[in-house]
């Protein structure tokens, strides 16, 4: 398995233990985000700190499901995304809320506090 899975409350943590390059990884990476959705299980988090790249195919299978979580009624976030990867994001066009812990990433996006 090269992604890590937690559950804490409602919010899913989905780790990767890897760079995301299109891989194995990239694609356990989508099943599970499609495997989220599909189960109405829509507030997630993905732990990016063992992501130390990240290309085209990573960024577009991150993309194809950023959009889909809120009009789910649901929340994606990223966490612990280091520099490199957050300017290959911005380079890419790509807007997205990241924190510098997955405990304040699964805090800010869990349904259950006020």
């Amino acid at each position: 398995m090269v992604l890590n899975l937690e559950q804490r409350g409602r919010v899913w943590i989905l780790a990767p233990q890897r760079s995301l390059f299109g891989g194995a990884e990239t694609d356990e990476l989508d099943r599970e985000l499609e495997d989220r959705l599909h189960h109405q299980e829509r507030f997630v988090v993905i732990d990016c700190s063992k992501v130390q790249q990240i290309n085209i195919n990573g960024i577009d299978t991150l993309g194809a499901y950023f959009p889909r979580y809120p009009l789910a009624g649901g929340r994606i976030v990223l966490a612990a995304v280091n520099l490199r990867v957050r300017q290959h994001l911005a380079v890419a066009g790509f807007d997205f809320d990241h924190y510098a812990t997955v405990d304040e990433a699964a805090a800010a996006i869990n349904p259950e506090e006020p």
